[in-house]
């Protein structure tokens, strides 16, 4: 009887609470459109989010490149495109802190001079191996290109600091999509990033490459810790860039992110380019809105939609363009997508073609203009100190 009476009286709570809902829905039916339709935007982004992440699991396991490019496809370009630029941003910082390998960037001045400019041709060579794959006819020559490139310095790169540079663009995406985003790394995408660094870093002649993501998390914590030293070339390379990054922001905001960029960097890493600790509650305020952040892109944006990577970030220039059996095909100046894969998806794994970015940062600031507004081949990234042209020989680093 007793438990008959409180079931009935819960009974009768739930009906008059369910009756006063109603009755102020009633009485007000445009708060109750609104939360409505928020209920559904919910409901609609979640089912979205969690789609993309689903095609990833049914891909594993990840076994070799032509299993990784859909993978990197949808982790880098729909479910964190901000994380992924911005983790390798922070992951230059992280070189800069080894004075090996500060000495030679402030030697050959790219990164004072023309930052900008280094900087777009370091993300477009990478690109060009991500977009296309490594075994594709650009993805080769992006490969080439990088061997040419570092050729021309001969013993003053040490395969420990080339390996150091490789490990970093492993092993930060993933920890700090893992740390700040809406969900953390599957392990068919962890798989996809090391899968692809490592081949990729096989193929520049890098030696001794861990074997597994965890031992390459475990060989950076170990050289950090032998080789963070502070030097004073770390602070004119780290400087030259942070001075790049912040130029992207009104001059008022800047003091703000200059100080936001310091409470994300480690403080070991912050001591080895003699910057020093942001301010107090910059660090608790900073991580607050990046986990807010996180919330926000979780609960209420839809993921990117993946239409080609090419149709995403670049267009060929105007003009005659060498398709790849030599015959010249004329492509007329558009940043429209159907305007691309009705006419340049022919050409587009021609490594001689000329391209124009679609999304350029930074570009070379010293002249007001973006480094490849006119397009650029893939043969011509690099420093204005090495010749165009590829480069078959692999390079052998001490």
């Amino acid at each position: 009887m007793m438990a008959s009476g409180f079931l009935r009286a819960s009974l009768d709570r739930v009906l008059d609470t369910a009756t006063s809902v109603a009755a102020a829905a009633a009485s007000r039916p445009a708060l109750t459109c609104a939360v409505a339709a928020g209920v559904v935007w919910v409901g609609t982004v979640r089912c979205l989010r969690y789609r993309n992440r689903d095609a990833i699991l049914a891909m594993a396991p990840i076994a070799d490149q032509a299993a990784v490019a859909p993978v990197l496809t949808l982790t880098s370009e729909s479910e964190f495109p901000w994380s992924v630029n911005t983790s390798v941003e922070f992951g230059l910082f992280m070189t800069f802190g080894i004075p090996s390998i500060s000495r030679l960037l402030h030697k050959t001045r790219e990164f004072e001079k023309r930052c900008g400019k280094r900087y777009d041709d370091t993300d477009l060579i990478l690109k060009e191996m991500v977009e296309n794959g490594l075994q594709s006819k650009r993805g080769q020559a992006a490969i080439q290109r990088l061997n040419k490139i570092h050729a021309q310095y001969g013993s003053q790169i040490s395969n420990d600091d080339m390996l150091y540079t490789l490990v970093v663009f492993i092993v930060n995406p993933v920890e700090w999509i893992n740390r700040l985003e809406w969900r953390s790394m599957t392990q068919p995408e962890q798989d996809a990033v090391f899968l692809f660094f490592r081949d990729m870093g096989e193929q520049l002649g890098i030696r001794n490459i861990p074997s597994t993501f965890d031992a390459c998390r475990r060989w950076k914590l170990e050289y950090e810790s032998l080789h963070w030293r502070y030097q004073l070339s770390n602070r004119k390379v780290a400087d030259a860039t942070l001075d790049m990054f912040l130029s992207s922001y009104p001059t008022l905001l800047q003091p703000a992110v200059y100080q936001v960029i310091l409470s994300q960097i480690p403080p070991q890493l912050r001591q080895a380019l003699g910057y020093p600790a942001p301010l107090f509650g910059v660090t608790t305020v900073a991580h607050a809105a990046l986990l807010l952040r996180a919330a926000f892109v979780r609960y209420l944006m839809p993921p990117r939609p993946v239409t080609g990577l090419f149709a995403v970030r670049r267009t060929p220039t105007h003009g005659i363009v060498q398709d790849v059996d030599g015959s010249g095909k004329e492509l007329k100046p558009s940043h429209n997508d159907e305007d691309w894969s009705s006419g340049a998806q022919q050409c587009h794994d021609d490594p001689t073609a000329t391209f124009v970015p679609r999304h350029h940062k930074f570009g070379d600031r010293s002249r007001s203009c973006l480094a490849y507004e006119h397009g650029y081949t893939i043969d011509s990234l690099g420093p204005a100190t090495c010749p165009a042209g590829l480069s078959n020989h692999t390079p052998s680093y001490p």
